[in-house]
């Protein structure tokens, strides 16, 4: 990366960080409902997935360790969006009836 477009992906960095900390901000500070704090956790992963297409994508940003450093901040970014309630997406797996 040249200095310019390391300078712009820094810049794109820290606002995409800034948003992504609103938004949790936003969840944890007001008196939000459930679905009102998962929809601002929606919103900061969203940020977080444009985020990674936008600078996956972007030619300028190439480079023989671009892809260390992405993966590096996206994951300093998704431990910023964090769960509140412990919601985790569980299988459901039909008990058995016993038949044999």
């Amino acid at each position: 990366m040249t200095s310019t477009s390391d300078r712009r992906y820094t810049q794109f960095m820290t606002r995409t960080e800034q948003a992504i900390r609103e938004f949790m901000e936003r969840a944890d500070k007001l008196a939000l409902s459930k679905m009102q704090r998962r929809q601002q956790e929606s919103l900061a992963h969203g940020v977080l997935s444009l985020w990674r297409c936008l600078v996956s994508e972007t030619p300028e940003w190439v480079s023989p360790n671009h892809g260390d450093r992405v993966e590096a901040d996206y994951r300093r970014l998704k431990a910023l969006i964090r769960r509140r309630d412990g919601f985790t997406c569980k299988r459901v797996v039909p008990a058995s009836k016993g038949r044999g």
